[in-house]
């Protein structure tokens, strides 16, 4: 988006009033040198209008500066033709004096950098030399022509006067001018309380420079040099309160110090630079002063500056280590030794960052496995090299984590690997995520393999139980071969059993899934399960108040239940209590990204829990393998979980189990709700036949 201009009589009406800003603030420093004038030869040892036109330069833009420059001529003419000058001279001193001002600014803008501030020593060695001196010797040539207009010793006194005059103008009224200038412009504007103690010690500084000056009457004659005590508090305002206060105590005592001349009786001039010892010695305290306000605030201000963008750097660099999920490690490598941990290193380590310390005992809680290969990208790393690996970490709790490794090398001036500097990553997730995807891709596989035996070996049954059935016609009811016949037709009616559920993991029955409402069907299903578990078995539900619905095939979910009851059956023998409960469950985003669900955040949590004999984790780790199960041979296919894990995942849901050796087991099947979830759906009635279908199903 581009900004656009000012209109053209906007920009001339606003440099109009800039012109006239300018003008008024001229014309009043040159009444204040006139109102300074010596009467020691008739001169000025110091012209505030040099400085502060200077000033006003540099804090605008160039394209202002013939404005200013013409705003300061006429004010200048206008205030030398008011005190008596020829207008010839009037002229030429007014387009001097503007002159000076233009040069030094191009020189100090030139090599001080913007914004010209005096923050660095950089600015204030451009403000001194090359404005004070250098810029001002030159254009002295021509104010010296002006005021005398001749040559030799009245030429160079001249030039002496102009440029030393100036230039301490220059030295005093521009820092001040431009301190203040930009202590305006700060938001917020400093505190009045900040303002008592600067105050007072410019007041001081006033009252001390008069008082000193006036114990010294003889330095008319001869300076003793008492004047100098006055620099301490110069420097002690330009260290605490920096450039801007110390400025303007500067400008306080070259005031004083021009007032206290003129009350000095005139004396006859006798030699080039007689008499002006005197004024010599001014020019020297002048400068001095100037320069023990600058120089200081100067350092003072680049150490501030340093110091604050140092925190600046050290604020980014902590935000980032703190707030993202990836440890930072600084570590020496000779001696091994630890610079900087993150505190993100102690969430996934799962200790205080005190034991980070210790390289020995960090890598001791790395997995025996692992060490070997750290060992190697540390080898890597030393030599130069960049190192990664994938190792796991052992936890106070016993837990393992799966962290991701990078390190990088660092060297010193001479290219030699002093240092290393390594991220780390907790994965655990994320291998989580691709041990499911890897087992959804195995079963995925298994499930078409076993569709197609089942589908195969289904036409099978169906020739030989067709056979069978016509071979049992044929013969007489007392036939002897009819035993034979009904073993035949029961195995036949049994394997078709086993192929169906083969057909249901390997998703190749059909799916018709609908708006289901879970709780009358869970109600309708415990009837067919309290058949199925017998009597010493306790079956409880606890179901949540609402009716919620779920977009799933009812008779496949009626399939899952049926086949986590007998799982949890097959886990009491002796008795024991099965519980059938819903809830709702909100997910984090987490939780439901590792699940691979990034749009359902609300799920209806279906649990089948038990007071079994429970599972060990090695048994957890293959539970929803198809044909992996436990039972003696005969007893079982291992099809049952594997087809509650199918069925529920092509419903958009997940399984988990939780279990431990004694405790129990508890199944947790999560189906996403439907959207929008109407309170109550007519399901079918679980009749009879469906209850004998799905017991033929479960395993």
């Amino acid at each position: 988006m581009s900004v656009r201009p000012p209109p053209a009589d906007a920009r001339v009406r606003e440099q109009a009033r800039l012109g006239l800003l300018v003008g008024v603030v001229i014309a009043a420093c040159d009444v204040v040198g006139y109102a300074l004038h010596s009467p020691i030869a008739g001169v000025n040892a110091i012209w505030p209008a040099a400085g502060v036109l200077l000033a006003w330069l540099l804090l605008s833009r160039r394209r202002d500066w013939p404005v200013m420059l013409l705003a300061a001529v006429l004010a200048n003419l206008a205030v030398d033709l008011w005190h008596g000058a020829r207008p010839e001279v009037a002229v030429a001193g007014a387009m001097v004096n503007a002159l000076e001002s233009l040069v030094a600014a191009a020189v100090v803008a030139r090599f001080g950098r913007r914004p010209f501030t005096l923050g660095s020593l950089r600015q204030v060695g451009a403000l001194v030399i090359g404005a004070a001196v250098l810029s001002n010797a030159a254009t002295a040539v021509l104010g010296s022509l002006v005021i005398n207009g001749g040559s030799g010793a009245r030429f160079w006194r001249g030039w002496l006067i102009w440029w030393v005059g100036d230039g301490l103008g220059m030295l005093v009224f521009a820092p001040v001018t431009l301190t203040i200038a930009w202590v305006m412009l700060k938001r917020p504007w400093p505190r009045p309380r900040a303002m008592v103690e600067p105050a007072i010690l410019l007041l001081l500084a006033g009252v001390l420079t008069h008082g000193l000056l006036a114990a010294e009457r003889q330095w008319t004659t001869e300076l003793g040099g008492l004047e100098y005590a006055i620099f301490p508090l110069v420097i002690w305002l330009a260290v605490r309160h920096d450039l801007w206060a110390s400025a303007s105590a500067v400008a306080v005592i070259a005031v004083v110090v021009m007032f206290e001349l003129t009350l000095v009786p005139e004396v006859a001039a006798t030699s080039v630079l007689s008499p002006v010892p005197q004024i010599i010695h001014l020019y020297l305290f002048i400068a001095l002063a100037s320069l023990s306000a600058l120089v200081p605030a100067a350092v003072t201000s680049e150490r501030r500056t340093a110091m604050v963008h140092l925190e600046a750097s050290e604020m980014r660099f902590r935000q980032m280590a703190e707030h993202i999920r990836e440890a930072f490690v600084i570590a020496d490598l000779d001696p091994p030794s630890v610079g900087y941990v993150s505190p993100t290193w102690a969430e996934i380590w799962g200790r205080g960052l005190e034991h980070a310390a210790d390289i020995d005992a960090w890598l001791s809680t790395v997995h025996p496995d692992d060490r070997l290969v750290l060992e190697r990208q540390a080898a890597i790393v030393r030599q130069g090299g960049e190192g990664a690996a994938v190792f796991r970490v052992r936890r106070p709790d016993d837990t393992v984590r799966w962290v991701r490794g990078r390190a990088f090398p660092v060297r010193d001036a001479r290219g030699a690997v002093y240092r290393a500097t390594g991220v780390f990553e907790d994965i655990t997730e994320l291998r989580q995520a691709e041990q499911r995807q890897y087992e959804s891709q195995k079963m995925d596989a298994l499930g078409r393999l076993a569709g197609g035996i089942a589908h195969d070996f289904n036409n099978m049954l169906t020739v030989i139980g067709s056979a069978a059935e016509l071979l049992e016609t044929s013969l007489p009811e007392d036939h002897e071969g009819r035993e034979d016949i009904a073993a035949i037709l029961q195995a036949s009616a049994s394997a078709r059993g086993l192929t169906a559920q083969l057909m249901a993991f390997s998703r190749n029955e059909p799916v018709q899934p609908r708006q289901t409402a879970v709780h009358p069907l869970i109600e309708a299903t415990a009837t067919l399960v309290e058949r199925l578990i017998g009597r010493h078995i306790t079956l409880d539900c606890a179901l949540a108040a609402a009716d919620d619905v779920v977009h799933a095939d009812p008779q496949q979910l009626e399939q899952v239940l049926v086949n986590l009851a007998i799982n949890a059956r097959d886990a009491m023998p002796d008795g024991g209590r099965m519980v059938f409960s819903t809830r709702i469950v909100t997910m984090s985003q987490q939780d439901a990204s590792s699940w691979g669900e990034r749009s359902r955040r609300e799920y209806l949590c279906l649990s089948v829990s038990d007071t079994g004999i429970g599972m060990s984790s090695e048994t957890l780790a293959h539970v929803f393998e198809p044909f992996y199960t436990t039972k003696a041979p005969g007893k079982g296919t291992g099809l049952g979980l594997a087809t509650v894990f199918s069925i529920v995942q092509k419903s958009g849901g997940f399984v988990t189990v939780e279990s431990e050796p004694g405790e129990g087991t508890t199944f947790e099947v999560h189906l996403p709700l439907a959207d929008p979830r109407p309170r109550t759906i007519a399901t079918r009635e679980a009749d009879a036949g469906q209850a004998r279908r799905a017991s033929a199903r479960a395993d």
